[in-house]
């Protein structure tokens, strides 16, 4: 048996009838960085940004770690969690060769995605890579009165998605 983190790059990166390029669900390669005072950010700082933004709001786990909390089976979990991957139906980040997943959008009881969350990423996912919808959730937003979405998700995630609404109509005007 495959190690399960591979199961899952492998899904990721080429599931049944879905092209990881396919411009209808707006992916493109995470290769952008953002600029500081000095220069840019690694990826590395990135990361380490991200990770203090979410520690608030549940933390990230690497999907390894996420698969084992996932009720059943561990290979239904792991095509669970591929496929909400791979259709990007969860926030999810490449660093280090590994996948990893903000916890703010799951019960954590069984590991189901909030049913407030799919509506979201529907109108953000289009719009932005992997690493800008991370950074979407993890800055202060103006609808949401400067907290990071991740946080008002957990309170009021109807604001969240009028938030996205939003940010996706001034981006596509």
């Amino acid at each position: 048996m495959q190690h399960p983190r591979t199961l899952i790059a492998a899904a990721a990166a080429a599931p049944v009838g879905v092209s990881r390029l396919d411009s209808t669900m707006g992916w493109r390669p995470a290769t952008r960085r953002l600029r500081a005072r000095s220069g840019r950010h690694t990826l590395d700082a990135q990361f380490i940004n991200v990770l203090a933004a979410f520690r608030g709001c549940g933390g990230l786990a690497p999907a390894e770690e996420a698969l084992a909390w996932l009720d059943g089976e561990v290979e239904q979990g792991l095509s669970t969690l591929a496929r909400w991957i791979a259709l990007r139906e969860v926030v999810s980040l490449e660093w280090q060769a590994q996948i990893w997943l903000p916890l703010f959008q799951f019960d954590r009881r069984d590991m189901s995605i909030y049913p407030q969350m799919p509506p979201v990423m529907a109108e953000l996912r289009g719009v932005f890579d992997e690493w800008e919808l991370v950074h979407w959730f993890a800055r202060p937003n103006r609808t949401l009165d400067g907290l990071i979405p991740a946080e008002a998700f957990r309170d009021d995630p109807t604001l969240v998605l009028q938030a996205a609404r939003t940010d996706r109509w001034a981006i596509e005007g």
